[in-house]
């Protein structure tokens, strides 16, 4: 119990950063060629948070149920912020879909050198 409540804790402390860092971004401007490099900046700024709680993604005393539904709830609502306004184009549909797995793996503790399908990832999941 007292993991989890030093994970919320990080957790809420690391989102209350990036969502400062955040509002430096507009959400409702018009996307243009800049879209590209707007949505490679939140992902950079979701990968950074992911990094930093790696230590509680390897602990084995939280479910994986309860980092899946952390992640959903806090790392992709970081890296989708502002998603509204974009114009989902096949290759930015690649890129969120590629984040979302390179989230999922250490998680599940698949090492990327496996080369397992997103479809192998995925089951577990569901």
């Amino acid at each position: 119990m007292r993991d989890m409540n030093r994970l919320i804790v990080e957790l809420m402390i690391w989102k209350s950063k990036l969502l400062i860092a955040l509002a430096t971004l507009d959400p409702t401007s018009q996307m243009t060629a800049s879209q590209l490099e707007t949505s490679k900046l939140v992902f950079v700024m979701a990968l950074d948070l992911m990094k930093k709680l790696n230590t509680s993604w390897k602990n084995k005393k939280i479910s994986i149920t309860s980092k899946i539904r952390l992640l959903k709830v806090i790392i992709l609502s970081v890296a989708l912020y502002g998603c509204q306004s974009w114009t989902l184009k096949k290759d930015l549909e690649a890129r969120i879909t590629g984040f979302e797995f390179k989230c999922y793996r250490p998680l599940l503790r698949i090492p990327y050198t496996e080369h397992n399908s997103n479809e192998e990832v995925k089951n577990p999941i569901e």
